[in-house]
């Protein structure tokens, strides 16, 4: 009887002790949100949008309405080998579907339109901008006014840079899910993520990640994860931008981006071939490049000078990184399909910025025209025509 009830008292001791472990947790987890919701909204409430004010917007009237879409819309979700994905959100202005890939207005009416895969990100995806008036979406448009049947998927997002894009495209292929036509529309993520953290090829962000990744370790003093834990960047998991490290840059840095994002395009070409699809690829625009800046862009090109490393700013990391690209495009162009549109703001004098990355709807209006005459040269010329199955590397050369 003795050792019967030592053995009860040693269950009831331990029943005790994971009773009292269980509910340690569990207040540990309700203060961690707590102390999240009460910064967020209380110590430091999402602030207005500075992009409502932008002087591209003809009509004011839904800012409001879609910035706050915006700011709900973006809630990430881990996704293998890119990182990072949009939840589904459905709105008036922005729409993500289940595969995180926003709401591309289409009018595709044959049975097998042409297949138009498209990979950016923030401004490809659209940021400050409606569903129907996103690159993409416009360039759907343009199309079908020429008589082009397509079918545009938008499969950007926010902070991705090539590296990431090229994955992309590969686990769509893996899928067996094959374009007739691949668009790359980007530089300006390879180029920001080079100036923030000094080194080129890496995701936007990517310190954030190794401390994360570092708080599971067993040496980690728990208090100090906490606070990490509740101050963590809430946007960081889908790419926005964090902030220059003020780290020392390499004075090849700029000539390190131009050749990771090369190589990226070699690999597209690559698969281009063994796939049957055909690639084209775009070098975007930055406030940088325009000559001639309204109120408001001047605005933002002297706070985005202000606001990151005297060591080197932004704007002249971005003019020798365009400088390079700028050199090597007439072998780029003909070799893998990349024209710069870089400068195609450049003597505008309409306002087009809403940032120094993110255009407007009438800025991405002239974008996809662009896009769309090259799509057009590429269906007169090579005879792609959208097929249920991928036209062999014979029907599409290069």
């Amino acid at each position: 009887m003795t050792k019967l009830l030592k053995l009860i008292k040693i269950v009831k001791d331990i029943w005790l002790i994971l009773g009292v472990t269980l509910f340690l947790l569990i207040v540990i987890e309700a203060c961690i949100l707590t102390a999240s919701f009460v910064k967020k909204h209380f110590i430091a409430p999402p602030a207005k949008d500075s992009r409502i004010h932008a002087d591209s917007y003809d009509d004011s009237s839904w800012l409001g309405a879609y910035y706050s879409e915006l700011d709900r819309s973006s809630q990430a979700r881990w996704e293998p080998y890119i990182y990072w994905r949009r939840s589904p959100y459905h709105g008036n202005y922005i729409n993500i579907d289940s595969d995180g890939n926003r709401l591309t207005v289409n009018s595709a009416s044959t049975r097998a339109p042409l297949k138009i895969f498209m990979f950016g990100a923030s401004t490809l995806w659209g940021t400050g901008d409606r569903d129907e008036f996103t690159i993409p979406s416009i360039l759907a448009k343009d199309l079908e006014k020429s008589g082009v049947d397509c079918k545009v998927v938008n499969f950007s997002e926010a902070g991705f840079v090539s590296t990431q894009q090229i994955i992309q495209l590969m686990l769509q292929l893996q899928k067996n899910n094959i374009p007739d036509i691949v668009i790359f529309y980007g530089g300006g993520s390879d180029t920001l993520s080079a100036y923030q953290q000094g080194v080129a090829g890496l995701p936007v962000n990517e310190f954030n990640r190794v401390r994360e990744f570092n708080l599971s370790k067993p040496e980690r003093f728990w208090p100090m994860t906490f606070w990490e834990m509740v101050n963590k960047h809430s946007a960081d998991s889908l790419g926005i931008y964090d902030g220059s490290k003020n780290v020392s840059r390499d004075p090849l840095l700029a000539q390190q981006v131009v050749q990771i994002y090369t190589n990226n395009l070699k690999l597209m070409k690559a698969l281009s071939v063994a796939y049957g699809f055909k690639s084209l690829s775009y070098l975007e625009p930055a406030i940088f490049q325009k000559k001639h800046l309204s109120s408001y862009e001047t605005g933002v090109r002297d706070q985005e000078a202000h606001a990151r490393d005297k060591k080197q700013s932004l704007e002249d990391f971005f003019d020798t990184t365009h400088d390079l690209f700028e050199k090597s495009i007439p072998n780029l162009q003909k070799d893998y399909s990349l024209y710069d549109v870089s400068m195609i703001f450049s003597d505008v004098s309409e306002p087009i910025f809403l940032d120094w990355a993110h255009v407007g709807e009438k800025g991405n209006g002239i974008l996809a025209q662009r896009m769309a005459e090259d799509v057009e040269k590429v269906v007169r010329t090579h005879g792609v025509a959208g097929n249920d199955t991928a036209p062999s590397a014979s029907q599409i050369s290069h």
